[in-house]
C-alpha cells in the first residue's frame, strides 16, 4: 500500500515538471531498473545456489 501510494504520487510530481515526457520515461526505468532486474537477478543467484529446478518449472516436468 505504501509503495503504491508513493508510486502514483511520484508520478503526479513528475507530470507537473516542465520536462515531464524525459522525466516519466526515467522515473519508469528507474522503477523498472529496482524492481524488476534487480527481482530477475536475485531469483537468479538464488537459482544458482539452491539448484535448477528449485521454484521453476521445466519443460521435462510437464506431461
Amino acid at each position: 500500500m505504501g509503495a503504491g501510494l508513493f508510486v502514483s504520487c511520484a508520478l503526479s510530481w513528475v507530470n507537473l515538471q516542465p520536462n515531464h515526457a524525459r522525466l516519466s520515461g526515467l522515473y519508469f526505468a528507474a522503477l523498472n531498473a529496482g524492481g524488476l532486474i534487480a527481482g530477475l537477478m536475485g531469483t537468479g543467484l538464488l537459482n544458482a545456489h539452491f539448484g535448477q529446478n528449485s521454484g521453476s518449472c521445466s519443460l521435462r516436468d510437464w506431461p
